[in-house]
């Protein structure tokens, strides 16, 4: 999930996201909005998120890397390449 602690929206559009490896991209889809105090979920199965989720609305996908359990370091960058 990404989290918008701010108090105005983020237009996340050609943001990416990336993990070490550095095959592990995911480039947020333009007119990607996350509102002022909002969620936003990265899925990586769109269809089983939606079976399992019927209900959520704020996801993005399918991000093409799967997140490890063991820990791992993500970056996402804006579209100036500045990590945020």
């Amino acid at each position: 999930e990404l989290y918008n602690s701010g108090n105005a929206a983020l237009n996340l559009s050609g943001w990416v996201l990336k993990d070490d490896k550095p095959y592990n991209r995911y480039t947020i889809p333009t007119g990607t909005i996350l509102g002022a105090g909002q969620y936003l979920v990265l899925v990586s199965n769109v269809a089983k998120f939606q079976a399992v989720h019927p209900t959520v609305s704020n996801f993005i996908g399918p991000v093409v890397f799967d997140f490890s359990n063991g820990g791992e370091t993500l970056v996402i960058t804006d579209q100036g390449n500045t990590p945020r």
